[in-house]
């Protein structure tokens, strides 16, 4: 399936926490392999064993970015939810990945999975903070206990990070009367943080360095600490001049890892924040992190099923207009398979019968996912099936699905192509490659070889583009052997491609269109170590008989 043409600039998994690494550039034009091994993309030095060979990938396709995990031993874990091993996970703008001891925010995606604002730290002296014990809500009053109660319904029901941070900070501050209360996020500088959500009973304005630094970052190692505000004046100066009088930290944890911080303060009136307020914060910090796992599965959930439905409508409609898998046209027979993959289903393949004895064969693959690629694919080939009908010429049939497509698709959708007339009496192969590379002819009793030609370029590029017919001569008993990338791009249990050369040796001593199939798809199952292919994997070989 090939990918939008200049999909998007380089996204960037930028760390969070963990041992000292750079931001990871991930291109669209290749996919970045992360773990230990030397032979990985982006090498991921582990010194506590987390960290598989080939743990994660990230890559584009089709439209979308996705993560996966490379059957890791200790998981990848995306927001949080661990993904199943092989299983794609679209990413989104500040989706958070980690990987052994390294949590990474995700950034350059361009589809927010949550919207706040980010505000400069101030820092205050570390020798001002405290870590709080452990305490027992049994010893809040009753109405803090009651209005406990009514926030874990509140924010049960919430199925957005947004909401769930509007229930609690609506508890702390007009509730359980704390003057200012915010949650919030790493945003990937030390220096910055990013804002949930903002409650105070003041004007309630935030403005840059409105919270400590130091606070949150002994937060960042899981327990909740509190700033007071009797330090000394050499070590108040800081808080002083953000007229910090008290401050309260507390981790927002989902499973052992920190996902965001409830922070509560008292703001220059003199306040002090209320007797219970450290028990309080810390249960319900305790119960963001319980809404936090259950959002984050939730919205992964989501994503997953958009990925399944948008599959199954490309699915559907290659389903209603591919031929056959077994047939035979006057002298030529034929067998094709056609393959979804777990990404993308963007492959199409149609036979065009003359009456006086050529066929007609096209394979094709289209760029995009979901509904809409299900729609250009189906609208192309049905009207290539009647071009080729009315012109026989591929060139001329292809220039006018060109232009059909250029009117009528997005900017950034094409079609890999190629189309061509088979004709047994004149032993000649006539087509048109725009852009799909991806055929081979297999002489009687010889290895398949690679048809070279000049090429054109990709339908629904260039309006002027002009399509040239090339041609091949042919034996009889030969056979042409089209396939789309999918067997090219398939990646192997043990990594690299299957490439051109699986292909080939797969095919070398096969004897029949029948006999490629098999042989083809058994090799290429084989490589990955799964059925489950990446990609739409469509092959289809073609015999010329004697006329």
């Amino acid at each position: 399936m090939p990918s939008q043409i200049n999909p998007t600039s380089e996204i960037r998994l930028v760390p969070l926490s963990g041992p000292g690494i750079a931001t990871i550039d991930v291109s669209p034009d290749a996919r970045t392999v992360m773990g230990r091994s030397s032979t990985c993309t982006t090498v991921l030095p582990d010194e506590t064993m987390s960290v598989s060979r080939e743990h994660a990938a990230v890559f584009w396709k089709a439209g979308e970015w996705y993560i996966t995990d490379e059957n890791s031993r200790h998981g990848t874990f995306l927001n949080d939810v661990r993904l199943d091993p092989q299983a794609p996970a679209p990413l989104r703008e500040e989706d958070r990945v980690r990987i052994g001891p390294w949590v990474f925010a995700v950034r350059g995606v361009g589809q927010a999975r949550r919207s706040h604002h980010t505000t400069l730290l101030a820092d205050a002296n570390s020798t001002r903070i405290e870590r709080i014990q452990a305490t027992n809500v049994a010893a809040l009053a009753q109405h803090r206990f009651d209005l406990l109660m009514e926030l874990a319904a509140g924010i049960a029901s919430a199925d957005s990070m947004e909401r769930m941070a509007s229930a609690a900070l609506d508890a702390l501050v007009e509730g359980a009367g704390f003057p200012r209360a915010s949650i919030l996020v790493d945003a990937g500088k030390s220096d910055t943080v990013g804002v949930i959500a903002s409650r105070s009973r003041g004007d309630g304005g935030l403005r840059d360095g409105e919270f400590s630094s130091s606070l949150i970052r002994e937060a960042r190692r899981g327990d909740p600490v509190l700033l007071r505000g009797n330090a000394p004046m050499a070590q108040a100066m800081s808080v002083l001049d953000l007229g910090i009088d008290e401050a309260i930290c507390a981790p927002i944890s989902v499973g052992s890892n920190v996902a965001a911080y409830l922070y509560v303060d008292t703001r220059g009136r003199g306040e002090r924040l209320p007797q219970d307020a450290q028990t309080f914060a810390q249960a319900v910090a305790r119960m963001c992190g319980l809404a936090m796992a259950n959002i984050q599965r939730i919205e992964l959930q989501r994503r997953t099923e958009q990925m399944v439905k948008d599959l199954d409508a490309a699915r559907e409609a290659q389903r209603l207009l591919i031929p056959p898998e077994f047939g035979a046209h006057g002298a030529l027979r034929y067998a094709m398979r056609m393959r979804s993959g777990r990404f993308v289903a963007g492959d199409l393949f149609d036979l065009v019968p003359f009456a006086d004895g050529p066929l007609g064969v096209i394979l094709g693959d289209v760029s995009g996912k979901g509904i809409g690629a299900a729609i250009l694919m189906a609208a192309a080939q049905s009207r290539l099936h009647a071009a080729m009908q009315r012109e026989r010429d591929p060139a001329r049939a292809v220039q006018e699905v060109n232009t059909h497509v250029l009117s009528r698709s997005a900017d950034n959708s094409f079609i890999t192509l190629w189309a061509g007339v088979i004709d047994p009496v004149a032993r000649t192969i006539a087509f048109v490659d725009a852009g799909h590379g991806c055929c081979l002819y297999k002489p009687p009793g010889a290895p398949p070889q690679r048809v070279r030609c000049e090429g054109n370029l990709v339908l629904g590029v260039r309006a002027d583009e002009a399509y040239k017919t090339e041609s091949i001569a042919v034996e009889p008993g030969g056979r042409l052997i089209l396939f789309s990338d999918g067997f090219v791009e398939q990646r192997g249990a043990g990594g690299g491609d299957f490439g051109f050369e699986g292909v080939i040796a797969a095919l070398t001593e096969s004897q029949s269109p029948g006999d490629d199939i098999e042989a083809a798809f058994e090799a290429i199952i084989a490589f990955a170590g799964t059925d489950s292919l990446s990609d739409d994997a469509t092959i289809a070989s073609i015999e010329i008989g004697a006329a």
